[in-house]
């Protein structure tokens, strides 16, 4: 788990992938089409010289730098636009698509993070009307006598039950079905203050659990998860994490799982977080791994 810690930061890329992605691809592009250009002319026997007669060597040379710059900016302006709202990637052979939108919107099997005690309050004090876990219970659960017998009554994972005072207290990372529709997730602690909390190893291992417990539960259908960490939890142990860096963590947790899934991911963003995040270097998962 020790590699998975620098998932935070750089993610542990090889050191020319910890520059921009979108910056190495249209230097790429750019350096292709260049040299197909340079190619095309050579043999037609047209040089630059022939265009553009008369000039000493490093106006040819000062040239053909600003052709190549202005290829770059260009480029990297059009895979900028083109992945503004949405990527996807292919990790361990599992189709992934980051997006913006509602997650109660979308197909497939839907993950709701709840704490460790899947409490079910929704008071602004163990539960906030306004987190994504007060807006599934308000909207989504007709009743809340059936939300709790299912959690109780749902036994089918492997992962370890403790007793705190009398109440059960799930491995983080647990799954426990609710419906045809959602997967409840057991995220994070829960203190004395009411607050939810997590160390980063704990955050990670409770992703590489959820992965893990998602293989189980997930029925053949897609899911959709929304970006994990990103709501109220805070970490003890770091900085607050950024949009991007938590998305990073999500995805190689799962590329260090193994796990394999033959229905589409979606990890879904608010627009928000979409703002923040720069799709494009999400490429460098994929590419690079850890």
């Amino acid at each position: 788990m020790s590699e998975l810690v620098e998932i935070g930061g750089d993610m542990g890329l090889p050191q020319g992938a910890k520059l921009s992605i979108l910056k190495k691809d249209a230097i790429s592009v750019a350096t292709g089409i260049v040299a197909v250009v340079e190619t095309a002319l050579a043999v037609s026997g047209i040089s630059l010289h022939d265009m553009i007669p008369g000039q000493v060597w490093w106006v040819y040379l000062l040239i053909v730098l600003a052709v190549f710059a202005a290829l770059v900016v260009s480029i990297r302006f059009i895979l900028a636009c083109l992945y503004r709202e949405h990527i996807e990637l292919e990790i361990n052979g599992n189709r992934i698509e980051i997006v913006e939108g509602d997650l109660f919107a979308q197909d497939g099997k839907k993950v709701v993070p709840f704490n460790e005690y899947f409490d079910s309050d929704v008071d602004d004090i163990v539960i906030s009307h306004s987190s994504l876990n007060g807006k599934f219970i308000d909207c989504h659960v007709d009743d809340l006598a059936e939300l709790r017998s299912e959690i109780e009554s749902e036994k089918s994972s492997p992962l370890p039950v403790y007793d705190r005072d009398g109440r059960r207290q799930y491995d983080l990372g647990t799954i426990k079905r609710f419906g045809e529709d959602y997967l409840l997730l057991a995220f994070s602690h829960f203190d004395e203050q009411k607050q939810a909390r997590l160390t980063m190893a704990e955050y990670e291992r409770c992703l590489m659990n959820m992965w893990q417990e998602l293989c189980r539960a997930y029925a053949g259908r897609p899911i959709s998860l929304p970006l994990l960490g990103s709501g109220i939890t805070r970490f003890d142990d770091v900085r607050q994490k950024s949009v991007s860096e938590l998305l990073k963590c999500m995805l190689c947790t799962l590329r260090s799982t193994g796990c394999y899934f033959s229905q589409p991911i979606s990890i879904v963003l608010t627009s928000e977080a979409m703002s923040k995040v720069d799709l494009y270097e999400m490429k460098g998962v994929s590419r690079y791994g850890l």
